[in-house]
């Protein structure tokens, strides 16, 4: 019996998931209805800082790092 699909067999169909950049969020109906565009927190790489970095930012008294300070 001939197969109408020979490459079916090589192709692991669960390996071709596409994962999408980023996410498109719909809120309210009708004529209120407004979209949100935000980066797929899921594929974005990950900052990691030493902690030695961390620990001499954190002991830095500047207005300039002050802001990194919060993210860290």
């Amino acid at each position: 019996r001939l197969e109408p699909k020979p490459g079916r067999r090589f192709v692991d169909v669960e390996r071709n998931v596409i994962i999408p950049d980023v996410l498109v969020l719909r809120s309210g109906n009708g004529a209120g209805t407004r979209f949100r565009v935000q980066l797929n927190p899921d594929v974005m790489p990950r900052l990691r800082v030493h902690d030695i970095y961390a620990n001499a930012l954190k002991g830095h008294k500047s207005e300039g790092h002050a802001a990194l300070q919060q993210r860290l």
